[in-house]
């Protein structure tokens, strides 16, 4: 026997019980009835979460169940939550375990289906547009669906529809339309099957949970007459104690969706709406009537489905056929108001007694022509789908679209719902039409949630509109919005990182190191510059260039690395198109995200963040070349010149520190690397005229030309009138030419007249002569040590004092290599330096030198003095493959080479196996009883390295 059955009803109760062979139904005493009840709520203290009120609202039935049987049933989630509650459950205990126990959240809109409980034919054209729309609706806008819960009528269309939708995206999709069903418990099949074994009284603790552990099963394959839908999610059955009545839920089903109406949706900065709802009705009977009568007198719209037969069918006709008569208020003024005549209330009241099988007396008839009056006379709320109308497209449409006409008194909360619901096609053929106008400052809070929310049409809905960005992000709204940044995120804990345990919000003194910190130093935001900001990190009220306070000079720039940082693709790929410098643009879009990638944890974001940073430098490659095709020399200004709205940068230190290889192998980055180590000098200059005059410099003035001896192309190369990109796509304006001549190089033709002196000196000055002066001058360095280590003596020497100062020179080049780098801190351009190899390489022959040169001074490290400059030597010899890789012959291969030493490196460890086993073999075999530990390790590995080479050692195993 199941006591859990008992009605909660304080003077009589149904029970079901189970016996072996049948179902008996008895009638319990108040005392017994009691007993029971008093039992059943100890054994739910022990097993359930759910806090409720009093003793009478708890559920009796609760767990999980798997349907079999049922067609499509594997496409669906396999196990449905149910719970089995009174009748007066409080409705806000049934919302907190929809949103808490049951981890739903709370739903964006709500879509109560109602309609026909029994199976009915559909036009399957208006079939097919009703799943799709209902699906496409709470989809796009994140919606629940309650229905009935059952497998007929409406509510198996509704199933089918969840299942059709789960099988296109997959059960482990996060999209799943939730579909809840609340059904009557006393009308269901096989319902001692969800209660059996959770609360018998010979039922020990142990195994009650083990039963809850395992899901019920509901078979669909056999006989009864109202079962649950298998495709919808969620089950909240309600019992009163009877058994076989129909609408028992309907009251509770009315005042859940009530308590779930009230709910607010959004996070704690943008809970300003409340859950919109809508009742949707489909078919029906008399019973519909007075369901979308109650709805639609509560002020929640309603949509008819015009087509489905019965109740909605008569809703749809008396919909049209209505008339239009003026009427006076009670103030006397007149307003239009929709009536039935008395010949369609005839042709209504004939189709009310054909709507079901019972007789209607008069009264009854005449109550639901009332109803319906009342209905079509709100005609706000109340709305006909006509799948037919050229007016109405899609169900999903016209139930939003009755949600706004709902709310049709204020403009900002239609918004709000169109945000909420992420549908800019509902945005613009409803709120952004010609007739209707915004004014400044209206959609600041809208466009704020549509950054942060990451819906990009609006965000470019609401620009193309007029929004002002200067007027709308202000230092604050920037500082709010990196405040808002989701707290899984790489930027969020570099962020808190930042803050410390300080508990302060963040500022943007905060993101600027970090920008820093991402850029590898190659760009300085603005948040750090002291015309912008104050040096306090807690102030975050600033001036921009132009004096005005808490605003940018360029609000498409922040927006981007405010995006980029988030690694928002869309939204980062927008602004960058709105980019005036869109080169910078996506070259430091680019070297952020490649840093983020390589700091990030999580394998999947970061592969986004490293697909991310590859689609940056293929923008950015794109634009280079578009400009190189027009306009070659410009583009190599546009790569050089420094911009101040990306921290003082050049586009091509940006591409070289974030070692973006694809980039700089562009023919515009090799023309301008080719102009770059030319110098001055034209291209016409070959290079026996070069090696010619280095050797013989009075040959200068009569040899080599210049770049202003190029006469035919004077004009063109001009930086006052010279030619000019249709488009300013690189990010060259040519009113702010920041290119000058003490930038490190300088490769316009001025234009002028070279005197002998300015000849002599552009020769000397160009980076391909200064080259050719190194390499000599190394060449005379080696000659030079060469020397003086083949007569090495104790007697210092001039060549000796020579070296050494030619040292001094070395070390002092390597200090301004530092100094001089292009990070603006000194950690950072020491890092850079170090990890360059041949830096290494300086590094360590200047210190073997230093260290040798001093032994050299003491009698007893004379001797080890010559062996360390011996192989200082050697390093400097080995340093002189740099020199080769600037040859296109031999670079190349020093690649290869420097590439096959990593792969050398792996067969060597191999190879290291198997010379340390048979190396402790044979010594152990051969050489059984030698002391020492040096020797035997010698042995080791001294006899088996050589051994390879063909050195046997004979005489020592002979000797044995």
């Amino acid at each position: 026997m199941d006591p859990t059955n008992a009605d909660s009803d304080r003077h009589s109760c149904l029970e079901i019980t189970e016996d072996t062979q049948d179902v008996s139904v008895n009638r319990r005493t108040n005392r017994q009835r009691s007993f029971r009840h008093r039992r059943s709520i100890i054994r739910f203290k022990r097993e359930s979460r759910i806090p409720y009120e009093d003793d009478y609202n708890r559920p009796t039935a609760y767990g999980e169940v798997i349907f079999v049987g049922a067609i499509g049933s594997s496409a669906t989630p396999p196990t449905k939550k149910y719970v089995r509650l009174e009748h007066d459950t409080n409705p806000n205990k049934v919302v907190e375990l929809l949103r808490d126990d049951w981890k739903l959240g709370v739903p964006k809109l709500l879509i109560s289906v109602t309609g026909g409980a029994k199976n009915f034919r559909m036009n399957s054209r208006l079939r097919e547009v009703f799943r799709k729309g209902l699906i496409k609706a709470a989809l796009s806008t994140g919606a629940w669906i309650i229905t009935g819960g059952t497998h007929a009528g409406v509510m198996k269309y509704v199933g089918d529809a969840v299942r059709e939708q789960v099988e296109a995206s997959g059960t482990l999709s996060r999209n799943n339309v939730v579909a809840i069903g609340i059904a009557s418990w006393g009308v269901i099949d096989q319902k001692e099957k969800l209660t059996k074994g959770k609360n018998n009284d010979d039922c020990s603790l142990v195994k009650r949970i083990i039963i809850k552990k395992h899901p019920v099963i509901y078979h669909m394959d056999v006989n009864g007459n109202v079962k649950l839908d298998p495709n919808h999610t969620h089950f909240i059955l309600v019992d009163n104690g009877t058994s076989g009545v129909f609408g028992v839920e309907i009251e509770l089903r009315a005042k859940i969706e009530k308590a779930i109406s009230e709910q607010r949706i959004g996070d704690a900065n943008d809970e300003d709406v409340s859950v919109p709802t809508v009742c949707v009705a489909v078919e029906g009977d008399p019973n519909t009537i007075i369901t979308v009568h109650q709805a639609v007198m509560h002020g929640i719209p309603t949509v008819i489905v015009a087509g489905s037969g019965r109740a909605a069918d008569i809703f749809a006709l008396a919909a049209q056929r209505a008339t239009e008569v003026e009427v006076k208020d009670n103030c006397g003024s007149k307003k239009k108001k929709k009536i039935i005549s008395d010949s369609l209330r005839v042709e209504l009241a004939k189709r009310i007694k054909n709507i079901d099988e019972k007789e209607f007396d008069e009264q009854d008839i005449e109550r639901h022509l009332n109803r319906i009056q009342e209905c079509v006379q709100k005609t706000n709320l109340f709305n006909v789908y006509d799948m037919d109308s050229p007016v109405d497209k899609d169900i999903d449409e016209a139930i939003l679209h009755a949600l706004l006409r709902a709310n049709k008194g204020s403009k900002q909360d239609q918004l709000k719902l169109t945000l909420v619901w992420n549908r800019i096609d509902i945005a613009k053929s409803e709120l952004f039409t010609d007739d209707k106008d915004w004014k400044k400052g209206e959609l600041y809070s809208a466009l704020h949630y549509s950054l942060v929310h990451n819906q990009v049409d609006f965000v470019k809905l609401f620009l193309e509109c007029g929004v002002c960005l200067k007027g709308f992000l202000t230092v604050q709204e920037l500082t709010h919005l990196y405040n808002e940044v989701k707290e899984k995120t790489l930027i969020y804990k570099y962020l808190n990182k930042q803050k410390g345990k300080d508990t302060r919000k963040f500022n943007l003194a905060d993101v600027g190191k970090i920008i820093v910190e991402m850029t590898m130093d190659s760009y300085e935001p603005l948040y750090l510059t002291d015309r912008y900001f104050p040096k306090s990190p807690t102030d975050i009220s600033g001036r921009n260039s132009k004096g005005n306070p808490n605003t940018f000079d360029n609000p498409i720039r922040e927006l981007l690395i405010w995006s980029v940082l988030q690694g928002r693709e869309e939204m980062s790929h927008y602004f960058w198109e709105e980019c005036e410098e869109m080169l910078a643009a996506a070259l430091t879009s680019c070297i952020i995200l490649k840093n983020m990638s390589e700091k990030e944890e999580d394998v999947d974001r970061k592969e986004h963040l490293s697909e991310l940073s590859d689609g940056f430098e293929d923008f950015a490659i794109g634009v280079l070349n578009e400009c190189y095709n027009e306009d070659e020399e410009r583009t190599s200004i546009i790569l050089l010149r420094e911009l101040d709205q990306w921290g003082n940068a050049t586009c091509l230190s940006l591409a070289v520190n974030g070692t973006m290889r694809r980039f700089v192998s562009q023919q515009g980055v090799q023309h301008l690397m080719s102009e770059i180590w030319m110098g001055k000098l034209s291209n016409e200059n070959s290079k026996f005229i070069l090696t010619l005059c280095v050797v013989c410099p009075p040959l200068i003035c009569f040899l080599i030309k210049f770049r202003e001896d190029e006469s035919n192309k004077a004009d063109d190369t001009n930086l006052e009138t010279g030619s000019k990109c249709k488009k300013p796509i690189g990010g060259i304006n040519q009113e702010q030419d920041n290119y000058k001549d003490e930038n490190d190089v300088d490769i316009r033709n001025s234009g002028k007249k070279l005197s002998s002196y300015q000849r002599f000196k552009l020769f000397y000055a160009s980076p391909t002569i200064k080259f050719a002066h190194n390499v000599i001058s190394y060449f005379l360095f080696l000659v030079l040590f060469s020397y003086i280590m083949l007569s090495y003596s104790e007697k210092m020497s001039v060549c000796q004092y020579v070296l050494a100062f030619w040292m001094i020179t070395l070390f002092t080049e390597e200090f301004r290599q530092i100094a001089q780098g292009e990070f603006h801190g000194w950690r950072l351009r020491l890092l850079f330096w170090i990890t360059d190899y041949w830096n290494i390489v300086d590094l360590a022959s200047l210190i073997l030198f230093t260290v040798g040169f001093t032994m050299r001074f003491y009698k007893e490290t004379f001797a080890a003095s010559r062996v360390i400059l011996a192989i200082d030597l050697m390093i400097f010899y080995i340093r002189l493959l740099h020199v080769f890789s600037v040859n296109q012959n031999l670079g190349p291969k020093l690649i290869m080479i420097g590439k096959m030493m990593v792969d050398l490196a792996f067969f060597m460890c191999i190879l290291f196996v198997f010379l340390v086993a048979y190396g402790v073999a044979s010594q152990a075999i051969m050489f059984p009883n030698r002391d020492g530990f040096i020797p035997v390790i010698r042995g080791i590995f001294f006899h088996s390295y050589f051994q390879m080479y063909g050195e046997l050692f004979l005489e020592d195993i002979i000797g044995m």
